[in-house]
């Protein structure tokens, strides 16, 4: 399948779009605007640390070109380097809530 042929979805976007496809349309996606929590540590630029949250739909894989698979992404970035993780709304609760059970133990044991 070559550009030409993929469908234009950005009639549909989602209210929290930012970002969508490519002009030439050989990637579609909606991608929201990002959520950034600047993490503590050194203040040097290769060793700033950060954590960017968004959420994002992509096409599906199947042949059902109309249908999206909502995810959201996790980007860590540390000095000029950078890593996304993909997670499914699923997934993202269930860290989410891991996160928040580790952050009431660490603050347990430290009171």
């Amino acid at each position: 399948m070559d550009g030409k042929d993929l469908v234009d979805f950005s009639s549909r976007c989602p209210a929290w779009c930012v970002m969508h496809g490519a002009p030439d349309h050989s990637a579609v996606w909606h991608i929201s605007g990002g959520s950034l929590l600047n993490l503590a540590g050194p203040s040097e630029p290769q060793r700033r640390e950060s954590v960017d949250v968004r959420a994002a739909l992509y096409p599906a894989d199947d042949a059902d070109a109309a249908s999206w698979e909502p995810a959201v992404e996790v980007a860590h970035h540390l000095g000029g380097r950078y890593r996304v993780i993909r997670l499914t709304p699923a997934g993202a609760r269930r860290v989410a809530e891991l996160l928040t059970r580790a952050a009431d133990h660490a603050e347990a044991g430290a009171g």
